[in-house]
Protein backbone atom coordinates (compact mmCIF):
# COMPACT_ATOMS: atom_id res chain seq x y z
CA UNK A 1 0.00 0.00 0.00
CA UNK A 2 1.39 3.40 -0.87
CA UNK A 3 1.03 6.36 1.35
CA UNK A 4 -0.67 9.31 -0.22
CA UNK A 5 -0.46 12.26 2.39
CA UNK A 6 -0.36 12.64 6.36
CA UNK A 7 -0.04 15.06 9.10
CA UNK A 8 3.70 16.19 9.52
CA UNK A 9 4.40 15.36 13.03
CA UNK A 10 6.38 18.95 14.09
CA UNK A 11 3.56 21.12 12.63
CA UNK A 12 0.90 18.72 12.37
CA UNK A 13 0.28 20.41 8.85
CA UNK A 14 -1.06 18.25 5.95
CA UNK A 15 1.91 17.55 3.64
CA UNK A 16 2.35 15.44 0.86
CA UNK A 17 4.09 12.26 -0.29
CA UNK A 18 6.75 13.96 -1.89
CA UNK A 19 7.43 16.06 0.99
CA UNK A 20 7.27 12.58 3.18
CA UNK A 21 10.34 11.25 1.74
CA UNK A 22 12.22 13.91 2.20
CA UNK A 23 12.09 12.42 5.85
CA UNK A 24 13.33 9.11 4.78
CA UNK A 25 16.98 8.17 4.50
CA UNK A 26 19.12 6.81 2.23
CA UNK A 27 17.82 3.32 3.55
CA UNK A 28 14.74 4.07 2.91
CA UNK A 29 14.10 3.39 6.47
CA UNK A 30 12.69 5.98 8.57
CA UNK A 31 14.95 8.73 10.79
CA UNK A 32 13.97 10.67 13.48
CA UNK A 33 12.01 13.76 12.88
CA UNK A 34 12.56 15.82 15.06
CA UNK A 35 13.88 15.38 18.86
CA UNK A 36 10.93 14.43 21.36
CA UNK A 37 11.03 17.58 24.28
CA UNK A 38 12.64 15.00 27.46
CA UNK A 39 14.80 15.70 30.42
CA UNK A 40 16.36 13.51 32.27
CA UNK A 41 18.63 15.01 35.87
CA UNK A 42 20.39 14.38 38.97
CA UNK A 43 21.76 15.25 42.00
CA UNK A 44 25.48 14.34 42.77
CA UNK A 45 25.80 14.27 46.31
CA UNK A 46 23.64 13.35 48.93
CA UNK A 47 20.91 15.92 50.08
CA UNK A 48 19.65 15.93 54.23
CA UNK A 49 16.35 16.05 54.82
CA UNK A 50 15.02 17.60 58.74
CA UNK A 51 12.45 15.03 60.07
CA UNK A 52 8.61 16.08 59.38
CA UNK A 53 9.70 19.12 56.95
CA UNK A 54 8.19 18.67 53.34
CA UNK A 55 10.95 19.76 50.83
CA UNK A 56 11.36 20.05 47.09
CA UNK A 57 14.55 18.00 45.81
CA UNK A 58 17.19 20.27 44.47
CA UNK A 59 18.70 18.76 40.66
CA UNK A 60 22.63 20.19 40.47
CA UNK A 61 23.38 17.71 36.78
CA UNK A 62 21.67 16.80 33.79
CA UNK A 63 21.67 13.44 31.93
CA UNK A 64 19.68 15.12 28.68
CA UNK A 65 17.82 17.83 27.89
CA UNK A 66 16.80 18.40 24.61
CA UNK A 67 13.63 21.24 25.08
CA UNK A 68 15.58 24.12 28.36
CA UNK A 69 13.45 21.82 30.52
CA UNK A 70 15.84 22.41 33.59
CA UNK A 71 18.01 24.58 34.61
CA UNK A 72 21.71 23.53 37.16
CA UNK A 73 20.87 26.74 39.41
CA UNK A 74 18.15 28.61 39.06
CA UNK A 75 15.14 26.75 40.20
CA UNK A 76 16.70 23.75 39.89
CA UNK A 77 13.96 21.76 41.24
CA UNK A 78 11.85 22.41 38.83
CA UNK A 79 11.27 20.60 35.39
CA UNK A 80 8.82 23.56 33.04
CA UNK A 81 7.22 22.66 29.84
CA UNK A 82 9.07 24.20 26.65
CA UNK A 83 6.38 22.43 24.87
CA UNK A 84 2.78 22.00 25.62
CA UNK A 85 1.31 18.30 25.18
CA UNK A 86 1.00 14.98 27.56
CA UNK A 87 4.17 13.95 29.53
CA UNK A 88 5.56 10.70 31.65
CA UNK A 89 6.78 12.52 34.59
CA UNK A 90 8.91 10.04 37.00
CA UNK A 91 11.38 10.41 39.90
CA UNK A 92 13.79 7.59 41.75
CA UNK A 93 14.95 8.13 44.92
CA UNK A 94 16.83 6.22 47.37
CA UNK A 95 16.81 6.78 51.55
CA UNK A 96 19.09 6.12 53.98
CA UNK A 97 16.13 5.95 56.51
CA UNK A 98 15.83 3.09 58.57
CA UNK A 99 13.25 4.00 60.88
CA UNK A 100 9.42 5.48 60.14
CA UNK A 101 8.42 6.36 56.85
CA UNK A 102 9.46 8.11 53.58
CA UNK A 103 7.11 10.11 51.13
CA UNK A 104 7.49 11.38 47.86
CA UNK A 105 5.33 13.63 45.50
CA UNK A 106 4.93 14.77 42.67
CA UNK A 107 3.92 18.40 42.57
CA UNK A 108 2.45 20.20 39.26
CA UNK A 109 2.96 24.19 39.68
CA UNK A 110 4.56 23.84 43.34
CA UNK A 111 0.82 23.66 44.71
CA UNK A 112 -1.06 20.31 43.20
CA UNK A 113 0.25 16.88 44.04
CA UNK A 114 -0.37 14.92 41.08
CA UNK A 115 1.53 11.49 41.85
CA UNK A 116 2.74 10.22 45.28
CA UNK A 117 4.80 6.95 47.10
CA UNK A 118 4.72 6.36 50.52
CA UNK A 119 6.99 3.71 51.47
CA UNK A 120 7.74 1.76 55.28
CA UNK A 121 11.53 1.75 56.53
CA UNK A 122 13.37 -1.88 55.73
CA UNK A 123 15.24 -2.18 58.58
CA UNK A 124 19.19 -1.55 59.81
CA UNK A 125 20.56 -3.56 57.09
CA UNK A 126 18.41 -2.07 54.33
CA UNK A 127 17.56 1.21 52.61
CA UNK A 128 14.16 2.56 51.55
CA UNK A 129 13.90 3.29 47.85
CA UNK A 130 10.98 4.86 46.23
CA UNK A 131 9.83 5.31 42.30
CA UNK A 132 6.90 7.62 41.84
CA UNK A 133 5.49 8.36 37.68
CA UNK A 134 2.10 9.90 35.90
CA UNK A 135 1.42 11.05 32.70
CA UNK A 136 -0.07 14.70 32.74
CA UNK A 137 -1.03 17.44 30.49
CA UNK A 138 1.27 20.04 30.82
CA UNK A 139 1.25 24.12 28.52
CA UNK A 140 4.19 25.77 28.26
CA UNK A 141 5.97 27.14 31.59
CA UNK A 142 4.11 24.57 33.46
CA UNK A 143 6.44 22.96 35.93
CA UNK A 144 6.78 19.58 38.15
CA UNK A 145 8.60 19.40 41.33
CA UNK A 146 9.57 15.91 43.60
CA UNK A 147 8.97 16.46 47.20
CA UNK A 148 10.07 14.64 49.96
CA UNK A 149 9.72 14.17 53.83
CA UNK A 150 10.14 11.58 56.08
CA UNK A 151 8.81 10.59 60.13
CA UNK A 152 12.54 9.32 60.85
CA UNK A 153 13.65 10.14 64.03
CA UNK A 154 16.53 12.32 62.73
CA UNK A 155 17.77 14.18 59.74
CA UNK A 156 17.82 11.87 56.71
CA UNK A 157 19.36 11.77 53.62
CA UNK A 158 18.53 11.30 49.90
CA UNK A 159 21.56 9.50 48.68
CA UNK A 160 23.25 10.06 45.47
CA UNK A 161 23.84 6.54 43.70
CA UNK A 162 25.50 7.05 40.36
CA UNK A 163 22.42 6.71 37.36
CA UNK A 164 19.82 5.95 39.69
CA UNK A 165 19.14 8.25 42.57
CA UNK A 166 17.97 11.15 43.19
CA UNK A 167 16.90 10.87 39.50
CA UNK A 168 13.67 13.27 37.97
CA UNK A 169 12.55 12.89 34.34
CA UNK A 170 9.54 13.74 31.84
CA UNK A 171 9.48 13.29 28.29
CA UNK A 172 6.93 14.50 25.60
CA UNK A 173 4.61 11.46 25.04
CA UNK A 174 1.83 13.44 22.35
CA UNK A 175 0.68 17.01 22.12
Amino acid sequence: MAWVAGNDVTTGDLITAAQWNNYLGATGSLEYLYDVPSVRVYHNVDQSFARLTPTFLAFNSERFDTDTIHDTVTNNSRLTCKTAGKYLIAAHIKWDVEDGIGYMYLYFNGATIIAQARGADLNSTGKLEQNVATIYDLAVNDYVQVKINHSATSAKNVKYHANYSPEFMMARISP
